[in-house]
């Protein structure tokens, strides 16, 4: 199991639920009940669904982009979120592959400066946090036959990567289950507090059926703010949207092989699955639906760059939203009342930030046994 900072304390609370089965809810799920909690999980979507279609919830959408150590502040929340999970994550992984499922974190990643004064910061970038790895972009990159123009350089993170999300979801729900953690597929309707005194608080379902426990942790992206509506807290949140596509190339001469594990331009994020196959997504829209023009300027961003992008059939394409809270920063971790915690509006950085945030879920709910 995870080896995290805290220890649970001996405690009258045992009962937990989680709302939201993504990987953040999952990986909240999977910390506490590693701590021995008694924890439920409630999620409306099936995942081998939300797989399949061309619209996915926001874990089995993203990419997985562990895009840690290059952020580039070196203090505050934001930055010890993602120092504390790139910490956790090795021994996550460690806990939860298996031979049949097995989890890993390709690397390297690599960030192309598309200007002078983005190249500049990149310097500052790899003077202060060289020590985790960071580096100006080697010229065994440069001379690959398949390659990105580049004239003003760049950097690369040894330690930075690319996590298969779905697997990852899959593995997470196997380990959640050998813990023996309720698992149960259903929209909620509302949550209400059962009694003011012992706090106890009751989670309403689609079918009318009630779950009962100490503590709820919301993890529910959007549907978090209609939950918190309910209760009168307002959590003013808004969607944005990514959208990815994989592209395979039948021109022979096309081949990733020797590439990096990601390449990042513009923020626009290409990751090569098979020697001949690609997959190309960001998160940039603030659409309800997905544009066809915004995908059309992600691929002609990479095309201005990339003589080899033609020839090509699209494999597969999908979108997904994710919560982005307005006038406040992302993640939002809250403790809204005594038993009820927000852990939710992961808009980017999701998959990276899960292990960090179940711990600050956990040191949260140490504080209600003292």
């Amino acid at each position: 199991m995870p080896i995290l900072r805290n220890t649970k304390k001996e405690a009258v609370i045992k009962d937990i639920t989680v709302i939201g089965g993504g990987v953040v809810g999952a990986s909240t799920a999977l910390h506490l009940a590693s701590l021995g909690y008694q924890i439920t999980i409630v999620d409306q979507n099936n995942s081998n669904i939300a797989k399949n279609s061309e619209h996915r919830t926001g874990s089995t959408a993203s990419l997985g982009v562990l895009m840690g150590n290059i952020f580039t502040r070196h203090k505050g929340r934001s930055w010890e979120l993602r120092k504390r999970s790139m910490e956790i994550w090795p021994e996550l992984i460690k806990s939860l592959s298996t031979e049949e499922l097995p989890i890993i974190v390709n690397t390297p990643l690599v960030k192309i400066a598309s200007s002078k004064e983005e190249m500049i910061k990149m310097e500052n970038l790899i003077k202060q946090k060289k020590y985790l790895g960071i580096d100006f972009l080697p010229d065994n990159y440069q001379s690959l036959p398949i390659w990105i123009k580049n004239k003003y350089g760049g950097l690369i993170s040894y330690n930075d990567g690319q996590i298969n999300s779905l697997k990852l979801i899959d593995s997470l729900f196997l380990k959640l289950k050998s813990l023996n953690v309720n698992i149960i597929t259903s929209k909620v309707k509302y949550i209400k507090r059962i009694n003011d005194n012992t706090r106890i608080w009751s989670v309403i379902l689609e079918d009318g059926k009630a779950i009962n426990s100490h503590i709820v942790i919301i993890c529910a992206a959007a549907e978090s703010e209609r939950l918190l509506q309910q209760l009168n807290y307002k959590l003013p949140l808004t969607k944005i949207l990514g959208q990815a596509i994989k592209l395979k190339f039948k021109n022979s001469q096309v081949n990733f092989s020797g590439w990096p594990a990601i390449v990042n331009i513009k923020g626009i994020n290409l990751i090569p699955e098979q020697p001949d196959s690609l997959l190309i997504g960001a998160t940039l829209e603030n659409e309800l639906s997905p544009d066809k023009k915004y995908l059309h300027q992600m691929l002609e961003t990479i095309r201005e760059k990339a003589e080899w992008m033609q020839n090509y059939l699209i494999k597969e394409k999908w979108y997904g939203h994710r919560a982005k809270p307005i006038n406040e920063p992302a993640p939002i971790l809250k403790s809204i009342e005594k038993g009820l915690i927000i852990n939710t509006a992961h808009y980017r950085n999701g998959v990276l930030l899960s292990p960090a945030c179940a711990e600050w879920v956990s040191l949260e709910i140490n504080k209600f046994h003292q």
